[in-house]
């Protein structure tokens, strides 16, 4: 988290967002993991790192930025997560569409039964 502004020292129009992610991922990660012994602490800890998203969200406006480049560049930050949430639609509607068409094998192997008793895979 300390090297983020560091690294982006010169696009603070991506600092804020990028910071979210990984206050996000972060939320995620100790929400699924629970790494504090006892469950109040990961409670708290769920909650202040939300109260610090919401004050990163309410202080995004305040940044001073060049409108020409942020915006290029919000552009194509906000790019990704459309793209990312119509790929995996075309996914979802492609499978279907796709198990349809492609044929079905009914059995995985055919037994049958000679005269005298024995069976042989055919």
């Amino acid at each position: 988290i300390a090297l983020l502004p560091v690294l982006l020292v010169k696009l603070p129009e991506v600092q804020v967002p990028f910071m979210g992610m990984v206050l996000l991922i972060s939320m995620a990660l100790q929400s699924r993991k629970y790494p504090w012994r006892s469950t109040e602490a990961n409670y708290i800890e769920l909650l202040l790192t939300g109260f610090l998203l919401v004050i990163l969200l309410g202080a995004a406006p305040l940044l001073e930025i060049n409108i020409d480049t942020s915006s290029e560049a919000l552009g194509w930050l906000l790019c990704v997560p459309v793209v990312g949430l119509v790929v995996p639609g075309f996914l979802a509607l492609g499978m279907p569409i796709w198990s349809h068409l492609k044929p079905k094998q009914r059995f995985g192997i055919f037994l049958c039964h000679h005269k005298a008793g024995a069976g042989s895979l055919c």
